[in-house]
């Protein structure tokens, strides 16, 4: 996988100084996506405590519907890679993390920045630009540091 394609972000990443522990994203719109509810919610909690506009789903399907229903795209997208549970059969596409990205930004027209939360970063995001893997665990801190990096325009991936 290029390097400039994903860019795995350290779980402690956000501990470097205080003011990056606490980094604000005021207004910056986010889609989170996790099937797992609970997971989903907190993530959502920190985000808005951060200053995040948020938009929650569940499912790829739903997060693109979710996208749809906004009058812009998403600043960042936040995903699980993996989607629990059954996939449908007539998908046609496969309903993971990296999937999501690209139909999302087929939707939009724009390459929205994503963050990718996973156990496991495989080469599956090859020929994807602006993807930020950050490995489970991750603290809240880490989570929140790599939506601004996401965010922010002139910090790419390296």
């Amino acid at each position: 996988l290029p390097a400039s394609a994903v860019t795995a972000v350290p779980a402690d990443a956000a501990a470097a100084t205080p003011s990056e522990a606490q980094p604000r994203l005021e207004g910056c719109f986010v889609l989170a996506v996790d099937d797992e509810q609970d997971s989903l919610q907190a993530t959502a909690i920190l985000l808005a405590q951060a200053g995040c506009l948020v938009a929650t789903a569940n499912d790829a399907e739903s997060a693109l519907r979710e996208a749809e229903r906004h009058l812009r795209p998403p600043d960042v997208l936040l995903t699980d890679l993996g989607f629990g549970g059954p996939r449908p059969v007539n998908a046609g596409v496969e309903a993971d993390g990296f999937a999501l990205i690209a139909r999302l930004r087929a939707q939009a027209g724009i390459e929205v920045p994503a963050v990718v939360l996973t156990a496991d970063a495989d080469a599956r995001a090859a020929g994807l630009r602006d993807v930020w893997v950050l490995h489970k665990p991750a603290g809240p801190q880490a989570v929140l540091a790599a939506v601004a990096r996401a965010a922010a325009p002139t910090s790419p991936p390296t």
